[in-house]
């Protein structure tokens, strides 16, 4: 296809028998992909999927949307709906439309970027009848090959592109002056994340933070609401060295965003020195206590805290009591993640 993800359609059924008499899609959900009795099958959710050329077939650059179904052929227009990022009308969005051929099963639908898709927010719906019956905001970035520091230059800043150390610059420059007139707790506290000084990374365990997206235009305090979201940071020693991963919490199940919607104030609170918030749903709290390992990423000091070394490309800074962690998306970028997390 001539437009920004290319998607296949592979009948990746496994059937089963059903007594319902209407049909129904149940168990909708977002990730990567594996093979299960040679049909394909959710393995991980996720949130985050690297821009990487794909092929069909690949089990390693492929992702999708999954499901199980009955009555299959009462079924009727049953597509994933695929919004790249920036786009203003969804009906200008890619429209994949799916034919069960079981009465009932499951389906993954298999999908994957081309190299030159944009970095960014893509929203994927799995709508049925014209009804849209899930939807999942994924995250885009550019795989990166080397992040870090040069190790000939030991307790230099992170090896970037004197552009890309500027670009970060001129988004905290923005915060602050919003700050100026505003208290935009907790985010006022990123405004020092360029006077800071080398110290100890995070310590291994799971905490929540919160996530938004720092505009290149317009104002920027709207942005910051937007874009707002629960994050978790997952640390851990490995081997001596300290690994992380950092990616958005956002449910697909009414339950699960009714307690991020819950959790919102309380993280944002206790960022400001409040108490760690309870997870209540069970969902979400099974979500917390599992850590996958094979999204972690390296962290490697320099000279003003830490970066990150692998598919992620970030700096983590420490100001006062809180972990700053500022990521550049790394193709044609409208802005920067911003994400704080408790330092205790």
């Amino acid at each position: 296809m001539n437009r920004s993800l290319l998607l296949l359609l592979l009948a990746g059924t496994i059937a089963c028998s059903s007594q319902a008499s209407s049909g129904t899609i149940t168990q909708a959900s977002f990730g990567t992909l594996q093979r299960v009795d040679r049909a394909l099958a959710r393995k991980d959710e996720v949130t985050r999927v690297p821009i990487v050329q794909g092929r069909s077939g690949d089990l390693d650059t492929t992702f999708g949307v999954c499901f199980h179904y009955t009555e299959g052929s009462s079924l009727h227009d049953v597509a994933v709906l695929v919004e790249p990022p920036g786009l203003s009308n969804p009906e200008d969005g890619i429209l994949v439309k799916i034919k069960l051929k079981e009465q009932a099963g499951h389906f993954c639908q298999e999908m994957y970027f081309d190299a030159g898709d944009p970095a960014g927010v893509w929203r994927f719906s799995l709508k049925e009848g014209g009804k849209v019956l899930s939807t999942w905001e994924i995250e885009a970035y550019e795989e990166q090959k080397k992040a870090g520091l040069s190790q000939s230059h030991p307790g230099d800043a992170p090896v970037r592109s004197g552009s890309e150390v500027k670009f970060v610059a001129q988004h905290i420059e923005r915060l602050a002056s919003a700050c100026k007139s505003k208290p935009l707790q907790p985010w006022c506290a990123a405004t020092g994340f360029a006077q800071v000084g080398p110290t100890d990374g995070p310590s291994p365990g799971t905490v929540l933070g919160l996530t938004t997206f720092l505009t290149t235009e317009g104002d920027v305090t709207v942005g910051l609401e937007k874009y707002l979201a629960v994050s978790r940071l997952d640390v851990v020693d490995s081997g001596g060295k300290t690994a992380v991963h950092v990616s958005s919490i956002r449910p697909n199940n009414a339950a699960g965003k009714d307690e991020v919607r819950r959790l919102i104030p309380l993280v944002r609170q206790h960022l400001g020195g409040a108490s760690a918030p309870v997870v209540e749903e069970p969902g979400l709290k099974n979500y917390l206590s599992t850590t996958n390992s094979r999204s972690l990423t390296a962290l490697i000091p320099h000279s003003l805290g830490w970066s990150m070394e692998g598919r992620s490309k970030g700096d983590f800074r420490k100001v006062g009591d809180l972990w700053v962690v500022v990521e550049v998306p790394q193709k044609n970028p409208a802005g920067v993640w911003l994400n704080l997390y408790p330092a205790p």
